[in-house]
């Protein structure tokens, strides 16, 4: 009898052990499946707000063009029904001695961006610019093969009536035998132009000057530009920070002027 209450009393701390056991796995599947729900809301929540504040960054762009102006701010910015809001800066791009073309942004191969030597205004070509003109390109950390040449159209003339162009193409790579002008000593270095600095540079002199067309071929670059005398406005940059909850989204666009047909 004694032997049997043994048995007895062993397999139910057996059975006490595999029901606790059961319940932590059971418990443990549990808190997986419920963490997993919850990292999923929280996925699709902020999935959500991220393309609300994207949304309202790109309505704040929008309406900053449209105003020409500064729409809210920081601390004000403009709110929507849907929780989000927004505020976007205008900031006029100035032609100082030296800036980077395209707002800054790169200039893609065989499409080309402006410098405006004349001040784009409701009468167009009504000034000129006359000066040394420095055209900056190229990534230092590249090497010569790797880098963009250049094809540069100035258009010059004391009204467009009279106007000329002139072409200038040059190639820190001479080995590609285009017969483009091969840019060499003093033009090959390290030149700081704003927040980039460029591998070659290029100075033209300028008289009458109305507008300067850039075209990188080959490769994509990054632009700066350094004028004797300060330059008229190139542009426009907006900025607009879009928000939703705790999301933030922010868009950068830089508006130029209207292009030249080819």
């Amino acid at each position: 009898m004694s032997f049997l209450r043994k048995q007895l009393q062993a397999s139910n701390g057996q059975a006490l052990l595999i029901v606790v056991l059961i319940m932590v796995v059971g418990l443990t599947v549990t808190l997986s499946l419920v963490s997993r729900s919850i990292v999923n809301l929280k996925t699709s929540v902020d999935q959500t707000n991220s393309q609300k504040a994207l949304a309202a960054a790109e309505a704040g762009v929008e309406q900053s063009i449209k105003n020409s102006a500064n729409i809210g701010s920081s601390t004000t910015p403009k709110n929507f029904t849907n929780n989000a809001s927004f505020y976007a800066t205008y900031t006029q791009v100035a032609g100082n001695t030296s800036f980077l073309a395209n707002g800054g942004n790169l200039v893609s191969k065989n499409e080309g961006t402006y410098i405006w030597l004349s001040t784009y205004d409701t009468t167009p070509w009504d000034d000129s610019w006359t000066g040394d003109l420095t055209i900056y390109w190229g990534d230092t950390s590249g090497n010569d093969s790797t880098n963009a040449a250049l094809e540069i159209s100035v258009i010059s003339g004391a009204n467009p009536a009279s106007a000329v162009i002139k072409r200038y193409a040059m190639d820190p790579y001479g080995a590609r035998g285009n017969n483009f002008t091969v840019v060499a000593g003093a033009n090959k270095g390290s030149f700081p132009i704003g927040s980039r600095t460029f591998g070659y540079k290029y100075t033209l002199s300028v008289t009458t000057g109305l507008l300067v067309r850039i075209n990188p071929i080959y490769f994509s670059t990054y632009l700066g530009v350094l004028g004797s005398i300060p330059l008229p406005d190139q542009g426009t940059i907006i900025t607009a920070n879009g928000a939703a909850a705790d999301t933030r989204r922010r868009i950068t666009v830089f508006q130029g002027y209207p292009q030249l047909p080819a």
